[in-house]
């Protein structure tokens, strides 16, 4: 399988949120996914704004 996903970018209100321990469905298949080897990075849409 090819990996085509570095960044998730979330919300900030739901990064908060993520950085407190909820986590949506989203997140939690995004945290499955890096558990298996996956090289993501989950970041908040004002980091995702700061490194464009």
């Amino acid at each position: 399988m090819e990996r085509t996903t570095d960044f998730v970018v979330v919300g900030n209100q739901a990064y908060e949120k993520y950085r407190n321990g909820e986590k949506s469905s989203m997140l939690e298949r995004v945290e499955t996914l890096l558990s298996q080897g996956f090289p993501m990075e989950i970041i908040s849409e004002t980091e995702f704004l700061k490194r464009l």
